[in-house]
């Protein structure tokens, strides 16, 4: 498995979109895939939050996973948080997920709260 960052790989934005829009737009965040691909422009950074993390098994993206700045206001103390992450299907079950999680918090140099460690998308 290879890390990259959204930065790196922008032509990604409409498949991570697809996924996230088909996976929780139900929750109306967004109105629309186009609306989310917009907000995802945001983390297009290299060395500031919000970034994106993509994991790759071989040529395939296998998952995502967001780095994001004071997500909740009910938790002021906590600034960085990983959430997002998404595993496509045909890669769950493997080591995507906790590969990200780790990625994330060993190669980013950030210390995060991770929302997602039940999700069971990942």
């Amino acid at each position: 498995m290879r890390f990259a960052l959204l930065a790196d790989h922008s032509n990604t934005i409409p498949l991570i979109a697809s996924w996230y829009f088909d996976e929780w737009g139900h929750l109306g965040r967004f109105t629309s895939r186009k609306e989310l691909e917009n907000r995802l422009q945001d983390a297009l950074n290299r060395e500031e939050i919000p970034l994106m993390i993509l994991a790759f098994d071989n040529d395939d993206l296998a998952g995502v996973a967001e780095l994001k700045y004071h997500e909740m206001d009910i938790y002021p103390d906590k600034d960085h948080w990983l959430g997002g992450i998404y595993v496509p299907a045909q890669h769950r079950g493997f080591t995507a997920a906790p590969n990200l999680r780790r990625h994330a918090s060993t190669e980013t140099g950030y210390e995060h709260q991770d929302r997602s460690a039940d999700d069971p998308r990942s």
